[in-house]
């Protein structure tokens, strides 16, 4: 039984190569990304973000380094409530979907995403934490 009710939704539970993947984020909505609460860290969530795609997923740390006013992140503790954060984090979308506020988070993760998460700003914030880290010591 499906739990998607909407024809608007398209759930596609195969593997999707590289090529295929900017150009579905570029005509989606949202996208759901259910992880473990051990994961740390998405490639294909900063690819969405850099797409200008809305994600709904767990709050793993990389979500976290998100506002949360911009995401749609969940935490949960057993499979059950997996399930029924999951449904809340998607009625919080859908309410700011109505509302036209996504199109609005949406520009603002990609702008974050493209200007913070380039090569050239993670390594030169690596970087200064390396040598902080040198000159303690």
């Amino acid at each position: 039984m499906s739990l998607v009710k909407d024809n608007r939704v398209i759930c596609d539970f195969r593997y999707i190569t590289d090529e295929e993947m900017s150009g579905i984020f570029q005509i989606s909505d949202a996208v759901v990304l259910p992880y473990e609460n051990t994961s740390i860290n998405s490639g294909i969530m900063i690819n969405a973000f850099s797409n200008g795609t809305t994600v709904i997923g767990t709050n793993i740390e990389m979500l976290q380094d998100y506002s949360s006013n911009l995401v749609y992140g969940y935490s949960f503790n057993s499979r059950e409530e997996h399930l029924s954060s999951l449904a809340n984090a998607f009625l919080d979308f859908e309410r700011d979907y109505k509302l036209g506020s996504t199109a609005c988070k949406r520009v603002e993760l990609e702008n974050i995403t493209n200007t913070c998460n380039t090569w050239s700003e993670v390594s030169r914030v690596l970087l200064n934490v390396l040598q902080k880290e040198c000159t303690r010591e």
